[in-house]
């Protein structure tokens, strides 16, 4: 580290000896890291965090000045570059060396959040994967951003909201969108207070919530709803589906799938199909039986859902006991 409020003196070995001198890590009583840094936190005037290889390291106080070195975990890392973002509240969230997603408090253990999406992130190769996170307050939630960082390919992002605990999965309508880096404008304008992204094709872009398209190019919704179940877990009949969409939404294409096992339902054909309009639409006739629903909905413009109301009928005690 440089001197306190001169960036270009790496003098570390003044003559007298001051608080506010450059460090080198190892003139320092708090000796060094043992471990690969890959990542740094400045998570406020008193506090530096350390992510390593397989390590997690706080740096609280000046070196210089009776500060101290704390292992925090020797067990998780952090993935390498800014795989981090902060929140407003204090809380900072990382990629860790294991490909998990983790919430961490200084003074308290990290907790990985990331059981839901496993199957997503634990084969991300992290050598070959640039990794950027970044917390946008307009959607009270942070970006995971995972570019192919030797050549433009398809990719998924993710994005976690904070206010239901949910991930999302992104994609940019082309490659050359993917984010290679990425930052936050809180300036006084609505427009000035904006994420923005560094692509691929050299471009800087900002993330809207009132672009009708994805920088000229068409942009593709794709939501599951389900697996829907009945509350003793036996078949039971689908009678119809009333969909109620906000006054100025898109159209959207629904399809209804029924199967007798989650797994089932997803990999059978839609048993109906249509399209919901805005405002409230007239009952979708299904009529079909089955241990699972799920309700696809599908569409390429913006629409808003404000709620979808279903009639069932259980089977009967004979079809909850039995294997279909």
């Amino acid at each position: 580290m440089s001197a306190v409020g001169d960036p270009t003196n790496f003098l570390y070995a003044p003559t007298d000896i001051t608080p506010t001198q450059a460090v080198a890590g190892n003139n320092s009583p708090l000796g060094i890291v043992g471990d690969v840094i890959t990542g740094m936190v400045p998570y406020s005037d008193d506090v530096l965090i350390f992510g390593g290889d397989h390590t997690i390291y706080l740096l609280q106080g000046d070196p210089m000045a009776g500060g101290q070195i704390d292992l925090v975990t020797n067990s998780i890392g952090f993935a390498w570059g800014q795989a981090w973002c902060q929140d407003p509240y204090g809380t900072i969230y990382f990629f860790s060396n294991r490909c998990g997603i983790y919430s961490f408090v200084p003074g308290q253990a990290p907790v990985r959040i990331s059981q839901a999406i496993e199957q997503i992130v634990e084969n991300i190769d992290t050598g070959m994967t640039t990794i950027r996170f970044l917390w946008n307050d307009r959607f009270q939630g942070f970006h995971v951003f995972m570019s192919p960082t030797r050549a433009p390919a398809p990719t998924i992002h993710l994005f976690w909201e904070m206010r239901s605990g949910s991930w999302w999965t992104d994609q940019f309508a082309s490659p050359l969108f993917d984010p290679l880096t990425c930052a936050t404008f809180d300036g006084n304008l609505p427009t000035d207070r904006v994420a923005v992204i560094g692509s691929w094709d050299g471009f800087v872009r900002s993330i809207s919530t009132l672009a009708p398209d994805d920088d000229g190019l068409p942009i593709l919704s794709d939501v599951v709803i389900g697996p829907i179940n009945s509350p003793d877990l036996d078949d039971f009949l689908l009678k119809d589906l009333q969909a109620i969409l906000a006054e100025n939404s898109g159209d959207v294409t629904y399809s209804v799938y029924v199967g007798n096992s989650a797994e089932a339902a997803l990999n059978n054909p839609p048993v109906a199909t249509g399209t919901w309009e805005s405002g409230r639409n007239d009952d979708t006739f299904v009529r079909e039986a089955g241990y699972a629903v799920y309700v696809r909905i599908t569409a390429n413009n913006q629409w808003a859902m404000e709620t979808i109301r279903a009639r069932v009928a259980t089977q009967g005690k004979v079809r909850q006991r039995g294997k279909w």
